[in-house]
């Protein structure tokens, strides 16, 4: 009778909604993957862990969202600036940072040294290693560390000073390079 029949259209409404939830949930699952690139950034696109695409240009793009995709964008046409040997600022719990250095005459002298860099490639900045900044900065320490163990005080106080920054440059590019992250030393201040 009419109970079987409203029955009956009751289930038809539920079988039919299921594939419009299941659409819904679709769609909005593919949209989760939607991103967009300013213009003074660039992207990385990865799925299953693997690089799709290296150097995303600046616009509105799509890859799979996560768990299968992942997408990496920072400033890639900006400049940035590391400290060497002390920080901007002093966060409790982290170790101090002194910008007292030693010299082969066993002298101890006050450096600030700021290096300016640019990311090159964010693919690589961003999975050649776990921290690439910090990487920059250690590599800056020891650069500066052994070109200052080979100079006297006098010399580094006065014409040397130059030289120290040309030749922390060179070095340090040498070894970012050689870890392959993605940096652009730009330059080296010496205060």
């Amino acid at each position: 009778g009419p109970a079987r029949l409203a029955e009956r259209g009751l289930m038809g409404r539920r079988l039919r909604t299921i594939p419009a939830l299941v659409a819904l949930v679709l769609a909005a699952y593919a949209a989760w993957g939607i991103y967009g690139v300013e213009p003074d950034e660039s992207g990385v696109e990865l799925v299953f862990g693997r690089v799709v695409s290296r150097d995303v240009l600046p616009g509105i793009h799509w890859n799979p969202p996560p768990p299968f995709g992942q997408v990496i964008v920072d400033k890639t046409a900006t400049s940035f600036v590391m400290p060497v040997g002390y920080q901007f600022i002093e966060r409790p719990g982290e170790p101090a940072t002194s910008d007292l250095w030693l010299t082969a005459d066993t002298n101890v002298i006050t450096l600030r040294v700021n290096v300016q860099y640019s990311l090159r490639s964010l693919a690589d900045f961003a999975l050649a290693h776990e921290q690439p900044r910090q990487l920059l900065r250690r590599a800056g320490e020891r650069v500066i560390t052994s070109y200052l163990a080979g100079q006297g005080v006098d010399a580094v106080l006065t014409n040397e000073r130059q030289r120290l920054a040309g030749a922390t440059l060179a070095r340090l590019q040498e070894v970012l390079d050689r870890e392959g992250t993605g940096i652009a030393v730009q330059s080296v201040n010496i205060e």
